[in-house]
């Protein structure tokens, strides 16, 4: 499933794509658990840190996120309160996950192993698909369209708390995948028209309230994740079985090398660190040598999942 279809009903045909072009959508694996019957903490997972790490999952058929242990995929909580078709998230060093609630135009922030929200960052009159944080813990929104069926752009909550920035890139109408990079550039992908023409790159500088387009070596058919590795930006292509590495220099993006992921047919949302891939395979969630790339050495199986989106470790530390 994908972005591209991900917003339904009264929202658009066409959308954000944190899940791609047949791309490995978790599966029924053994032992799954029915939804009625998960594990829904009140407290705080005990050995919150490296020691508890998670991995989170949005589910957005079921308006469910759920979390798993990041060694063994061992289902540990979940919970739909409040969300409406949730989408794109991401965490960060101490350990809170935020997930764009798109359906209600807002956005969760859920502390390490909790079920309830310790905060709810507004976006109205946006659908939020994504986000990225900072080091600095700055919090970009992508908002793909607005509520009005408008352009969309990116909201940055300085400090992850209180009233957003609003910033628009010249070269986009629609907004989907952004990251951030160590010196805390802002990188976003998207559409440059609403009907889905022209997918192209943007940068928006440390500090900066306007974005500039970047330049890209080779074509981009369908928007996908973006990942900082902390030499290349890193995008993925919905139509492609691969990732591509891009240098930046100036305004411009040059492909230096790709990356395939063995099991996924088309990558639409991964994670990467210096040496470590994650991606989803049609058996759940795959680990991947990076940027070597090839079989998954290991694979999480997260059981049946209706239409999973995205997902994000935390503490992000432990990747």
């Amino acid at each position: 499933m994908q972005f591209r279809s991900i917003l339904s009903g009264a929202f658009i045909a066409a959308a954000f794509a944190l899940t791609g072009c047949g791309g490995g959508t978790p599966s029924s694996a053994p032992g799954s658990v029915a939804a009625s019957a998960l594990v829904r903490p009140q407290i705080p997972l005990p050995g919150a840190g490296s020691a508890g790490r998670l991995i989170y999952v949005t589910d957005s058929g079921t308006d469910t996120l759920y979390f798993y242990t990041y060694r063994r995929g061992k289902l540990k909580g979940s919970t739909s309160e409040g969300l409406s078709e949730p989408q794109g998230l991401c965490s960060e060093q101490n350990g809170n996950v935020f997930v764009a609630n798109t359906g209600e135009s807002d956005v969760f922030e859920y502390a390490h192993g909790t079920i309830t929200p310790k905060q709810t960052l507004a976006t109205p009159g946006e659908y939020p698909v994504g986000c990225a944080v900072d080091e600095k813990g700055d919090v970009a929104v992508s908002d793909i369209i607005s509520t009005s069926d408008g352009n969309g752009n990116v909201e940055i909550f300085k400090g992850g708390t209180g009233s957003p920035i609003s910033v628009t890139c010249p070269n986009l109408a629609k907004y989907y995948f952004l990251a951030y990079d160590k010196k805390g550039d802002l990188f976003v992908n998207g559409f440059a028209t609403l009907s889905d023409g022209g997918a192209g790159l943007c940068e928006i500088p440390s500090g900066s309230t306007s974005g500039e387009a970047i330049a890209l070596s080779s074509t981009l058919e369908f928007p996908g994740e973006v990942q900082w590795d902390g030499k290349y930006l890193v995008i993925a292509d919905q139509d492609k079985a691969t990732i591509g590495r891009f240098q930046i220099r100036g305004l411009r993006a040059t492909l230096k090398g790709t990356v395939a992921f063995n099991g996924s047919t088309g990558v639409w949302f991964f994670l990467v660190s210096r040496d470590l891939a994650l991606a989803f395979v049609s058996q759940g969630i795959g680990f991947f040598k990076y940027p070597a790339g090839g079989n998954a050495f290991k694979t999480l199986q997260l059981g049946s999942l209706s239409e999973a989106i995205g997902f994000a470790v935390s503490p992000t530390s432990v990747l």
